[in-house]
């Protein structure tokens, strides 16, 4: 998207044939390569971290489900 159609936009909205025209251009991510690539994150420290974070989360929400049935 060019920077004068950005400024456009409060006055045309954007319209499905510019959102297709523009996701054609881009290359495909196929689910091989995906998969490759979140288990190379996961071996960094950020993603160690994500992981770690969401281990969390589901422990809690596992916690807190029991308890809301009872009531």
């Amino acid at each position: 998207m060019t920077c004068k159609r950005a400024l456009q936009l409060r006055v045309q909205p954007l319209t499905h044939i510019e959102l297709i025209n523009s996701l054609c251009k881009l290359e495909p991510v196929y689910k091989e390569e995906e998969e490759a690539f979140l288990q190379w994150f996961l071996k960094t420290p950020i993603g160690r971290r994500k992981a770690r974070q969401l281990e969390i989360e589901a422990e809690l929400k596992a916690e807190l489900a029991p308890k809301s049935k009872k009531k």
